[in-house]
């Protein structure tokens, strides 16, 4: 298959949850659609300790899936909490 060609198919077959997005990018996706506070560094922080979001690389660049952004918020967040009520004093 022609170079040309795979590119035109793989582009075809890539949906918007598989779309690559640089750091910068992938923090604010997480704060638009997740609703939690994250900036790139963050993401540059998680990914040295190895606790971040699953990434490819493109030569030195790191590549975040919309898809895996989301799941490891949504990962992170606890379950509900339900408030507990004072002891009556």
């Amino acid at each position: 298959m022609h170079a040309d060609t795979a590119s035109a198919l793989n582009t075809s077959i890539v949906g918007i949850a598989d779309q690559l997005l640089d750091r910068f990018d992938a923090a604010q996706f997480i704060r638009e659609t997740v609703g939690v506070p994250i900036e790139a560094v963050d993401l540059e922080r998680h990914a040295k300790a190895g606790t971040g979001p699953v990434f490819r690389r493109w030569g030195r660049r790191p590549l975040y899936r919309r898809s895996d952004l989301t799941s490891w918020a949504l990962d992170r967040l606890s379950p509900p909490i339900t408030p507990r009520r004072e002891a009556s004093r």
